[in-house]
């Protein structure tokens, strides 16, 4: 998946989900290779910050290799 909206979309409603059943849970982001190589440098900046804080904004820790 290279689409930065696609891949948050999918995170916010996995994140909802699995905060409702685990207080405490890891999100990891594997691999990262792909959005970099299809989109805008400071594209890629913002989604991940964005993946970050709402993982942890419910607890989770986020995870990106």
């Amino acid at each position: 998946m290279n689409n930065p909206t696609d891949i948050m979309v999918k995170i916010g409603s996995g994140v909802k989900y699995i905060c409702k059943n685990n207080p405490r849970f890891r999100s990891v982001l594997d691999s990262a290779t792909t959005l970099l190589a299809y989109n805008d440098n400071m594209l890629i900046v913002r989604v991940l910050k964005a993946y970050l804080m709402r993982v942890n904004e419910v607890g989770g820790t986020p995870i990106i290799t």
